[in-house]
């Protein structure tokens, strides 16, 4: 919740009058739903806006968003990020130091796959194609040639065979299109990922799951180098 107001303050400059805003039809989808706090209801976010500082975005996100009956599990948390690593066909899913989720991924032949930050700048359910090849969802890059997407073959996780995208598991997809809003940011790299989580968060843990919303399809095929 955190990360996606965080990011739509980025973008606009300013913070929703309600957390629903951050629920919008495309191209303006930050989340698919309001999360379920984990002690509540979707009622049980405190939201004071407020309470924010602009010279202090992230750090002041603690006290715009808390979860009713719930403390922190953790210090030195940041906005969600994803790393990206092209010799070990992985992706982590990290908050700061915290590993939240790892995922195989396939990747581009002959070093097609992009390398450099970029961030999320579309997040596509059920993406239109000739083939299906981008399966369930699909979260667009700021290079707009290349996208994090699903398959159509499971088959091709952890290998080289895409023409630069990177390709999820569908159920690993649908998950990642869940945790990260628009403006995440993301890093393909070369070098090897952090292999293990700091203590305090599990990488991992239960499916997280938000239903994607038939307001966030798009009508358009795309053309990513899947």
């Amino acid at each position: 919740m955190r990360t996606a107001l965080y990011h739509y303050y980025l973008q606009t400059q300013t913070l929703p009058k309600q957390l629903s805003q951050l629920t919008q039809a495309s191209p303006n989808n930050y989340l698919s739903q309001i999360p379920v706090p984990p002690a509540g209801d979707q009622d049980g976010w405190i939201y004071n806006p407020a309470a924010f500082q602009p010279q202090r975005p992230w750090e002041s996100m603690e006290q715009v968003v808390r979860a009713k009956g719930l403390d922190m599990v953790a210090k030195g948390l940041q906005p969600i990020e994803l790393n990206i690593s092209i010799p070990e066909f992985r992706m982590h899913v990290v908050s700061g130091s915290y590993l939240l989720r790892s995922y195989p991924v396939a990747l581009g032949t002959h070093n097609q796959t992009p390398v450099g930050d970029f961030s999320i700048a579309l997040k596509v359910n059920k993406p239109k194609s000739a083939t299906k090849v981008y399966g369930t969802r699909a979260l667009a890059l700021s290079n707009p040639d290349y996208a994090i997407h699903g398959t159509n073959d499971p088959s091709s996780i952890g290998k080289a065979v895409s023409k630069g995208c990177i390709r999820l598991f569908n159920q690993d997809v649908e998950e990642l299109y869940s945790l990260v809003p628009l403006g995440t940011k993301v890093h393909i790299g070369k070098t090897k990922l952090k292999s293990s989580p700091t203590k305090g968060l599990p990488g991992n843990g239960k499916p997280y799951l938000l239903s994607g919303r038939s307001d966030e399809k798009s009508k358009k095929f795309y053309h990513w180098r899947g």
